[in-house]
């Protein structure tokens, strides 16, 4: 795992409120070994029987693909099933962004408990394939985006201190190529996700955002939320959202302790 790096003088006093915002993830790098079973692109694993996902326009996109064993052994910092595999299928065409409820309609996450005897499955015809990305989960330190519920107003009501939090986060991803993780803290485009998504769940059209101010009560639901995938985009793979974007899938902690995928809500952000 990378270590935290020594702070800036701007944030040197506000290591107090700095770190207990640190939060454990697991980054998706490159594996050299096809020994794995957590990728992007490709084919699913699927058991035999198992349908594909479609949306109203026809066959789902296949995004990626988590092993949770490899996960569990690598540390995993969420609770989820210690066995099963996670796989995210997505309608580019239509490129949902989570905003409204009708979206769960056009991508679909789902849950193989047992992969045992799952093999590769093509996707059906008139669905094209991502080139395959091989991942490996590894551990790593993150901190909140400045868009988080729980930056410090310390560090944003000052100038000196919100740049040298960035530059500090930018320190600890330089080089590290595209941004898959699953936990930890979310590196959100925009602003924080999670308050949308604990008002879609309730059934409510958030495509013209949030209401400002937060109410109390959506703010603290919001912090029940919590990062379960993030996906950049990847050359390698192919995979692009948007000029430069990222995925998330958000969960509340509860259901994922549970090993309840059902609830799971998908927030696209473009930067």
């Amino acid at each position: 795992m990378h270590a935290l790096p020594a702070f800036a003088p701007p944030l040197a006093r506000l290591r107090d409120e700095i770190e207990p915002l640190v939060k454990s993830a697991l980054r998706l790098v490159p594996a050299t070994s096809r020994s794995g079973r957590t990728w992007l692109g490709g084919r699913p694993l699927a058991p035999p029987g198992a349908g594909w996902p479609c949306s109203p326009n026809g066959p789902l996109w296949f995004v990626g693909q988590i092993d949770l064993e490899e996960v569990h052994e690598a540390g995993a910092p969420l609770l989820l099933p210690k066995h099963g595999l996670l796989q995210l299928f997505y309608d580019f065409d239509a490129m949902p962004t989570g905003h409204s409820p009708a979206d769960r309609a056009f991508w679909s996450l789902r849950f193989v408990a047992d992969p045992s005897g799952a093999f590769p499955v093509a996707p059906p015809a008139g669905c094209d394939e991502l080139a395959q990305r091989l991942l490996r989960p590894e551990l790593e330190l993150t901190l909140p985006a400045i868009g988080d519920l729980e930056i410090p107003p310390s560090i944003l009501a000052q100038d000196a201190a919100w740049c040298a939090f960035w530059d500090l986060q930018a320190e600890m991803t330089r080089g590290r190529g595209p941004a898959h993780r699953l936990g930890g803290n979310g590196a959100w485009e925009q602003d924080d996700p999670r308050p949308e998504a604990e008002l879609v769940s309730l059934g409510h059209d958030c495509s013209d955002g949030p209401p400002t101010p937060l109410p109390d009560d959506v703010y603290e639901a919001s912090t029940d939320w919590t990062l379960l995938w993030q996906i950049d985009g990847d050359d390698e793979a192919g995979l692009r959202w948007g000029e430069s974007g990222k995925l998330y899938l958000l969960a509340r902690t509860a259901d994922l302790a549970r090993g309840d995928f059902s609830q799971v809500q998908l927030a696209l952000q473009c930067g």
